[in-house]
């Protein structure tokens, strides 16, 4: 009994120290983000994420060539640095959705800034 207690301290205590750059692979995640907005074609193929909340959204719009399951799956695949860490990480995908405001919400941009994530 005090062994999982120990255990469970323990795990605890370490998920408080990971950081969002931790768990993903930015350069990744910036490369799935140009490569949803361009098949996307401009109607949403949005990507956003939040480094507080350990969150990603992408909003793909109505008419997106994506399985919603299959998308997750490469994307758990693709941008966690380690597979036994996605769950650390909140990933929602939606058709239509947008973070509230306020927050540490960055959106990839593809038009503005050079491809880069800024501020939502």
């Amino acid at each position: 009994m005090e062994l999982k207690k120990y255990n469970s301290f323990k795990v605890n205590e370490s998920n408080d120290d990971i950081k969002f750059e931790d768990v993903i692979d930015m350069k990744q995640f910036l490369e799935l983000a140009k490569g949803i907005s361009a098949v996307c074609m401009g109607e949403y193929g949005y990507s956003y994420y939040n480094p507080t909340e350990m969150k990603i959204g992408i909003v793909l719009g109505d008419s997106n060539p994506f399985e919603e399951d299959t998308l997750m799956e490469w994307i758990n695949n693709t941008i966690i640095k380690d597979y036994n860490n996605k769950d650390k990480v909140n990933i929602e995908i939606d058709s239509e959705w947008v973070p509230g405001r306020g927050g540490d919400w960055m959106k990839f941009n593809p038009y503005k800034n050079k491809n880069k994530f800024v501020k939502a």
